[in-house]
């Protein structure tokens, strides 16, 4: 009889692990998913009308330093996850990847540009969202899904989450890239946890910082050095101002993918 539980138990857990693999991220629907670009399409066109014959690959790294995957990928904008229902990717999803375009442009190309509060909230939801989707390529599951399913109900990053953003150094040494690290990071007396994502593209670096189980994250500036907050909004910011150009290794995060071109 207790194997018997057992059995009914261990098949009760699979069956529901394998319906958390079928569902959408944001809104659960189990209905057919679809793919979404890892890397947006559109930003895959920008960078190459930006850098015409020039071959733009890829180099991927999940997990940390010692126990590592990486690979290279020829055709990094056609990389897709399928995690997402078709309703959410191609309703609020392809919306805000239309009204943050406008906004991230400037930011990637190193152009002055004045940030609106509006603006900075759009700007932060898209850096959101696109961590969201690059914790879906590997077994990470470094955001938690509160706060996917309170991103998807509010299209703004939850409470507990903080965005910063950081002009970023680019040179003859360092061309435009699209860089992606995410981690997870516990403090040392290990009461609070917290996970990190890092996206660079061309000009601009964005951290999104959460802390799961928290209403604010107020006082947290130190795990973003350097950068300006963007969320939750404060005032209006003239871009880029006088903030130093940071790289990404100035984050020190562990999981990466790199996009180089040249």
């Amino acid at each position: 009889m207790v194997l018997a539980f057992q059995l009914i138990g261990l098949f009760h857990r699979r069956m529901v692990d394998e319906c958390r693999q079928r569902a959408c991220i944001w809104c659960g629907e189990t209905n057919e998913l679809s793919k979404e670009h890892v890397v947006p399409a559109w930003l895959g066109r920008e960078l190459q009308q930006q850098h015409p014959g020039v071959r733009i690959a890829a180099r991927y790294r999940l997990g940390n330093n010692v126990e590592a995957r990486i690979w290279e990928d020829k055709d990094p904008f056609s990389m897709r996850v399928k995690k997402f229902c078709e309703e959410c990717n191609n309703g609020w999803m392809s919306r805000l990847e239309d009204t943050a375009k406008g906004h991230l442009l400037p930011l990637i190309n190193g152009a002055d540009y004045t940030l609106s509060t509006a603006a900075q909230s759009i700007v932060a939801a898209w850096f959101f969202k696109t961590a969201c989707v690059y914790d879906v390529v590997g077994p990470g599951d470094y955001v938690p899904s509160i706060h996917r399913e309170t991103f998807f109900r509010t299209h703004q990053p939850p409470s507990g989450v903080v965005v910063h953003l950081a002009p970023r150094v680019v040179d003859h040494e360092l061309p435009p890239v699209i860089q992606q690290r995410l981690r997870e990071a516990r403090f040392e007396d290990g009461g609070i946890e917290a996970y990190k994502a890092v996206i660079a593209i061309g000009h601009v670096i964005a951290q999104v910082i959460g802390f799961p189980g928290f209403e604010s994250a107020e006082g947290t500036e130190d795990m973003a050095a350097g950068a300006i907050r963007i969320w939750p909004v404060v005032a209006e910011i003239a871009w880029p101002g006088e903030l130093h150009r940071l790289t990404v290794d100035d984050t020190l995060a562990y999981t990466t993918v790199e996009i180089d071109i040249g």
